[in-house]
């Protein structure tokens, strides 16, 4: 399953130092967009976790891996409740991709189990 949403603001990177209320209707809008999206989904949770592969492309190559991820946190926190999971049941694994000025996205992609089962056996045996 595949989810497509906004590449995050730059408001809602945790090296921003605006003020909260400046923030709060950027966060709220990620959250809303996110839990919509998850909405549409059919997903049923089996009450394991669940292991989210997160592709960031942004609109330049000047965003860091470990921001982006902090940045999602409105997105994820509005993913779960689309879902209608707890996201203490969610194991992000992040990519930061290649930017892409005329489309930044972030995608969502919600791994099978085989899926899983192969990254763990490549980190495995590194």
């Amino acid at each position: 399953m595949k989810v497509t949403l906004s590449f995050p603001s730059s408001l809602l990177s945790p090296n921003n130092r605006k003020h909260w209320a400046e923030k709060m209707p950027v966060k709220n809008a990620a959250k809303l967009e996110a839990k919509l999206a998850g909405a549409k989904l059919d997903y049923k949770h089996n009450g394991q976790n669940i292991h989210i592969l997160i592709k960031f492309y942004p609109p330049k190559n000047n965003r860091d891996e470990d921001n982006c991820i902090a940045s999602a946190k409105a997105y994820l926190d509005g993913f779960a409740s689309g879902i209608r999971v707890n996201d203490k049941f969610f194991r992000v694994k992040p990519r930061l991709c290649k930017a892409d000025p005329q489309n930044p996205r972030m995608e969502f992609i919600i791994l099978n189990e085989d899926s899983v089962k192969s990254l763990e056996a490549i980190f495995d045996s590194l």
